[in-house]
């Protein structure tokens, strides 16, 4: 975390859910995160005029860590340097597979909630076989979100601008790739 609303603490010995995630980045753009799983990690505050969000898919948050403070990713370092990074990281919901923890990440909610159990699942709802993971499919993932689940984007104070890059997670983004 790095970033107006975050302290400059470097690594804390501390750890969060993915879950979390969604929270905190509602929190510091100033969104709502009642009703969301997981809870604004403490060591921010809101009022930042931007937060941007990097998630590392299968990067344990040690080898970020270390390659930050070796110097082989200086750009790592600098936000090291003006924030902070949970040594432990962000725990994985199950099954601990990309799309479910993006979802989780996205939208504060876990699998349960959410609907998206898997990068490939059977939908009993519709009797099909569901595979949000391909390429084909990627783009719409969205639709197989559950009813009432809002993601981090929808959260977001109106007239709030924001973007999604490379990510399916987007409905509500201003902007998405």
């Amino acid at each position: 975390l790095s970033g107006a609303g975050v302290t400059a603490r470097g690594v804390v010995d501390d750890v969060c859910r993915t879950v979390d995630v969604g929270a905190t980045l509602a929190h510091l753009a100033g969104g709502s995160y009642d009703g969301m799983d997981g809870a604004p990690i403490a060591h921010v505050t809101p009022g930042g005029r931007h937060v941007v969000g990097l998630l590392w898919d299968g990067a344990p948050s040690a080898e970020v860590i270390a390659l930050g403070q070796s110097g082989e990713l200086p750009g790592v370092a600098r936000l090291l340097s003006r924030g902070c990074a949970l040594r432990g990281g962000a725990v994985a919901e199950f099954p601990s597979v990309t799309l479910v923890n993006h979802t989780c990440a996205l939208t504060g909610v876990g699998p349960g909630r959410h609907g998206i159990v898997n990068n490939a699942f059977y939908d009993r709802a519709s009797g099909e076989q569901v595979v949000p993971n391909a390429s084909s499919t990627w783009h719409l993932s969205m639709q197989w979100l559950r009813d009432g689940v809002q993601t981090v984007f929808e959260r977001l104070p109106a007239g709030t601008s924001s973007a999604c890059v490379n990510d399916p997670v987007d409905r509500g983004a201003s902007y998405s790739t």
